[in-house]
Parts: structure tokens; C-alpha cells; sequence
């Protein structure tokens, strides 16, 4: 704050309390950005993604129970084959000398 503003006109700027504001109006904004990215979860507020909202256009409901719905087929599917821990599809595949595990 020492350094004074040379001109060959009156200047402003150069009072401590004129470069005291210039410095408080110049952060201000940048510290307000700040906080409202880390005060809430933005990508959770707005349904985002870690790339950002790629869709063109949002889902409708139906769209979106229809997805759900795929989704948890898959995850049902998916258990279903975990579960058995594979030895049915062994057994069906293995038909040229007997059962084996």
C-alpha cells in the first residue's frame, strides 16, 4: 500500500482507505464464487455428473422410470449370476466329458 499513483492530474487511489476498498472490491467477488462452490454439493444440487450436465435435454418421468427400471434389471441380473457363483453355467457348458466343477 505504499506505493503512491503518479498522474499529472489529481488521482484517486492513492489514501489508504481508497486502496483499502479498491482491494476489498476486488477480492469480494472471488471469495463469494468460493463459497457457494463449497458450501453445497453442487453436482448433487443440480444432478450432474463428473462431467458436467451432458445431456441435450432433461429426462421426462416416464424416461426416467424406464431407466431405473433397466438399471435395477441389470443390478437383479447381475446378483443372480453372483450368486450361484457361476457353477450353473459351468455345468451347462462343460457337456463333452461329465460334470466337473
Amino acid at each position: 500500500m505504499p506505493t503512491r499513483v503518479t498522474s499529472l492530474t489529481e488521482s484517486r487511489l492513492n489514501r489508504p482507505g481508497e486502496k483499502a476498498a479498491f482491494y476489498i472490491f476486488h477480492v469480494l467477488p472471488e471469495w463469494l464464487a468460493t463459497v457457494v462452490l463449497f458450501v453445497d454439493n453442487i453436482r448433487k444440487t443440480f444432478g450432474t455428473g463428473l462431467a458436467g450436465d451432458w445431456r441435450l435435454k432433461d429426462e421426462t418421468e416416464k424416461e426416467k422410470e424406464k431407466r431405473m427400471a433397466s438399471e435395477e434389471k441389470r443390478k437383479t441380473k447381475r446378483l443372480a449370476e453372483k450368486g450361484n457363483g457361476g457353477t450353473a453355467e459351468l455345468f451347462e457348458k462343460d457337456t463333452s466329458g461329465g460334470l466337473r466343477a
